[in-house]
């Protein structure tokens, strides 16, 4: 419940008008979204001590009791979801300079540690259980699509993102199945997407989820600001904004970690900045030309 009533409140910092009694009429201002923002915050806090003590935080810990496996996957999600909404919201007045960083890996953490929740709980195929759906998204490492993911078709037209500057980087085989993997994703998306073979909110769900189905090696290589993590990492992030309208819970994250990922990659990693910035800007909407993304594109063409 704590997981549920932090995202509640969060999603009311994030409306012009915050109810303040029974009456939909009766409002408050800025202090009562920051009154808001802190009791998200105070219920975050807990929900998150209860899950860790419910749910170990590596799998060899993870003792969850046969009556809580689904509550404590469900709660799972919610964390995560928060922390992603979090994402957008704007940095308060005593933020430390690391608060983006910070934010951006306790997303990936939280995600990413649905995988345990994940293989704890299993229901049987045949009982459908409100957790089904998400049983599809979350945590998930093995989906049926997987395969085809992986074509070198697929990853067209981001594959420089796995190639640039390859000669200056030193990439362990696990690590370039990483980001081939992410790679894969990002162009995969961008094509459900694009196709309208997904709805928004589907896409919203797959955006969400996408840590939760990588290695917790990805979290690390972000968490140590490596230049091709991040940058990839930006693409994902892009894909929110052009469904932020239609997810109203998106709205912002793009355009805050974008940004702040231009600011801090290496000079010459920001040319594979321009599509991502090109779509927080609102210059341009949809796929690149094919093998073109990233680069910086003058007048657009």
């Amino acid at each position: 419940m704590d997981a549920m009533f932090a995202l509640s409140a969060l999603q009311l910092t994030r409306q012009e008008d915050v109810p303040a009694g029974d009456s939909a009429t009766e409002t408050v201002g800025p202090r009562g979204r920051v009154g808001m923002r802190r009791n998200a915050q105070m219920y975050f806090d807990r929900a998150l001590d209860s899950q860790r003590h419910g749910v170990g935080e590596d799998e060899d810990e993870a003792l969850v009791l046969e009556k809580t496996r689904e509550a404590a996957y469900l709660t799972s999600i919610l964390l995560s979801v928060y922390a992603l909404v979090a994402l957008g919201e704007p940095p308060a007045d005593d933020d430390p300079p690391e608060a983006s960083h910070a934010a951006l890996v306790l997303w990936l953490r939280l995600s990413t540690a649905t995988q345990t929740a994940y293989h704890t709980y299993q229901p049987p195929a045949s009982v459908q259980t409100p957790v089904q759906t998400a049983l599809a998204w979350y945590g998930n490492t093995h989906t049926r699509d997987e395969d085809r993911l992986y074509h070198t078709e697929q990853g067209r037209p981001f594959t420089q993102l796995l190639t640039f500057a390859a000669e200056y980087e030193t990439l362990s085989l696990s690590d370039t199945e990483i980001y081939t993997k992410v790679l894969s994703h990002i162009s995969h998306t961008f094509k459900l997407s694009n196709s309208g073979a997904e709805t928004p909110l589907q896409i919203c769900q797959r955006l969400a989820a996408l840590p939760s189905r990588l290695p917790p090696r990805f979290t690390d290589l972000a968490e140590a600001r490596a230049p091709r993590a991040l940058v990839m990492l930006a693409h994902v992030l892009l894909h929110m904004k052009l469904i932020e309208n239609e997810v109203p819970l998106l709205r912002g994250i793009a355009g805050r970690q974008v940004c702040w990922i231009e600011g801090v990659v290496p000079r010459a990693w920001r040319e594979r900045m321009g599509f991502p910035m090109m779509i927080v800007e609102g210059e341009i909407r949809g796929m690149p030309p094919a093998n073109d993304a990233g680069r910086v594109w003058v007048g657009g063409v």
